[in-house]
């Protein structure tokens, strides 16, 4: 080896082993092999024993100058064979595409250079580096456009020399973990309407984002680091479309990663109509249905709306906002035109006064509607305040002639009593 320094400045050249040099730079005092105190100086070091060695340049006089080292040293002697081995990725090893890797392995006599490359199924895949530096490490991020599988390995091979290695067969995953299941190709959303959102993913991830895209473009957040709960998990999210949003073909959904946007999963493209949407006209909360009789429902609607179904519930209540109800009593019409009318025969159903009608697209479950309570009974049964209001088109006719024939009776007796 030889050295110099510029400007001149004497030094102290130490060969130190690997535990001697650990205690030197941690601050402890070590005592190695002293080559040369010069300001340049060359000769050889034979090494006394197997292990790491380490030459130290120190520039330790006192008062002395700031000064450059310039060296060149060369280890001969080494009889052992140029050999590499591959320490990772190891046996068992699974990275997810997209992330980073560290390729690590051990290296005698193979020279300051190595290249590294992909191998699948024992053939070259892609070339990871054409050169590094034979330094044992070498940090790759894994492309995204690389398929997943359990048959990849790693090969390090030496610039100068025949060494090589290959390592284990480890696994590739996919990054795509989310699966979304709604909507589809077939979801032709409205609107100002609400949606359930379902998907399910095949690795844990702790929160996710949630997009809107339209033609492959970003629109907004539909929601952002959302709990997702666990592995394996089938989620479902409650989106309520704006009416912001313009209705068209093409949009999609995007699941990703809260903390990696690598980690993901998209949507087949959907419909976004304009608002679809039903009005009860008929029943209302003050109509009266006789058992066994016929009466026409009547809607509204907006909206393309082809067919719908009618049915009959009964005990609806809500509970903190809920919508609560016990039975479906009757489907009154599975699929009839939605032209806003339906003539209805009534059954003979139980009295009650807590009836009441759904109305719902048969292509858009989110389009539905719900009347007001009604009363379904015989008159007689209804009792006397509503015997007052209980025959349509008689009721305010019966209440005037009866106000009408009490005023007769009274002024007939006041007119008696005055003479």
């Amino acid at each position: 080896m030889n050295f110099s320094t510029f400007p001149s400045q004497v030094i102290n050249v130490w060969a130190l082993e690997s535990s001697q040099y650990s205690l030197w730079i941690s601050g402890f005092s070590v005592s190695g092999h002293l080559l040369s105190t010069d300001n340049s100086d060359s000769g050889t070091f034979s090494v006394p024993q197997g292990d790491t060695w380490y030459i130290v340049y120190w520039n330790d006089e006192i008062g002395s100058q700031n000064t450059m080292v310039i060296y060149n040293a060369n280890f001969v002697g080494d009889s052992r064979p140029p050999n590499i081995i591959v320490n990772s990725p190891y046996s068992g090893a699974s990275y997810r595409v997209g992330t980073d890797c560290e390729i690590k392995w051990f290296s005698v006599n193979a020279g300051n250079s190595v290249k590294i490359e992909l191998y699948k199924g024992g053939s070259v895949d892609m070339t990871i580096t054409t050169s590094t530096s034979n330094d044992g490490s070498y940090y790759w991020t894994i492309p995204v456009d690389i398929a997943p599988g359990t048959n990849y390995q790693v090969k390090v091979s030496s610039l100068s020399t025949s060494a090589e290695d290959l390592s284990v067969n480890f696994e590739l995953r996919d990054p795509n973990i989310f699966t979304i299941f709604i909507p589809n190709s077939t979801s032709s959303f409205s609107v100002g309407n609400a949606y359930d959102i379902t998907f399910d993913n095949s690795e844990y991830v702790h929160e996710i984002n949630m997009s809107l895209y339209h033609n492959d473009e970003f629109v907004y957040y539909m929601a952002t680091q959302r709990n997702n709960w666990g592995f394996y998990y089938h989620g479902q999210y409650r989106w309520f479309i704006p009416y912001s949003i313009t209705p068209g073909v093409n949009y999609s959904i995007l699941i990703c990663d809260y903390e990696d946007g690598n980690v993901k999963g998209m949507s087949s493209y959907f419909e976004i109509e304009e608002h679809r949407g039903i009005t009860i006209v008929d029943p209302v909360d003050s109509t009266k249905i006789r058992p066994n009789s016929d009466f026409t429902i009547k809607w509204n609607s907006t909206g393309s709306i082809n067919f719908v179904s009618i049915k009959l519930w009964r005990d609806m209540h809500y509970e903190d906002g809920r919508l609560i109800s016990t039975q479906v009593i009757l489907t009154i019409a599975a699929n009839t035109p939605n032209n806003g009318l339906f003539e209805w025969n009534v059954p003979d159903l139980p009295k009650g006064s807590d009836y009441f009608i759904e109305i719902i697209s048969t292509t858009d479950s989110s389009c539905r509607k719900w009347s007001d309570q009604f009363y379904i009974g015989s008159y007689n049964d209804i009792g006397s305040y509503n015997d007052i209001a209980s025959i349509p088109g008689y009721n305010l006719f019966i209440l005037f002639i009866s106000i009408f024939l009490i005023s007769i009776t009274l002024i007939t007796w006041f007119k008696r009593k005055a003479k």
